[in-house]
């Protein structure tokens, strides 16, 4: 698997998001699947590092909404691959 991504109903729009991709073909394809997929509004969270949140707001004329900082006590629990995450599960996943 070299990536995945989720499109999900909500109540103003839909959600996309988890979706990661660990290299550029990968992500194109995923982003031909969210083109024709997506048929309204859709929300999305991009984490600052990815290395796909330029081209994807491009792609799709995002523009920002908002900021979200996440926090932990103690050492991180696990770190993740944030360069490789186009769009995060939500703020409400923590």
């Amino acid at each position: 698997i070299t990536g995945y991504a989720v499109l999900r109903p909500g109540d103003r729009a839909a959600f996309f998001g988890p979706a990661l991709a660990e290299n550029k073909d990968a992500y194109a394809r995923i982003v031909d699947w969210l083109r024709t997929t997506a048929n309204g509004p859709t929300f999305l969270d991009v984490p600052h590092a990815s290395r796909f949140r330029d081209s994807i707001q491009h792609t799709f004329s995002l523009k920002h909404q908002r900021n979200f900082l996440r926090m932990y006590k103690g050492p991180a629990p696990f770190a993740g691959q944030p360069p490789a995450v186009i769009a995060t599960s939500g703020s409400e996943k923590g």
